[in-house]
């Protein structure tokens, strides 16, 4: 279970979820104890901040896509 913070260069929100369906990866639009990862290219968002305090994993998109194609 993801969450997507921010822009992702190059990309939609839409078609990440579209694309990450493919590998049974669920996005969801909040971060909740229930995340394993937050997405994001950013670093001081609210999103972000949240993780941080449920110690959630904080990656960019091309390192979780690497996690999941290696997998």
């Amino acid at each position: 279970v993801v969450c997507i913070s921010g822009k992702i260069p190059g990309y939609t929100k839409a078609t990440i979820k579209e694309f990450l369906a493919d590998y049974n990866v669920t996005v969801i639009d909040n971060v909740t104890k229930k995340l394993d990862y937050l997405i994001t290219e950013e670093t001081n968002t609210s999103k972000v901040k949240k993780a941080e305090q449920y110690n959630i994993n904080i990656i960019s998109f091309n390192n979780f896509m690497e996690i999941i194609e290696n997998e």
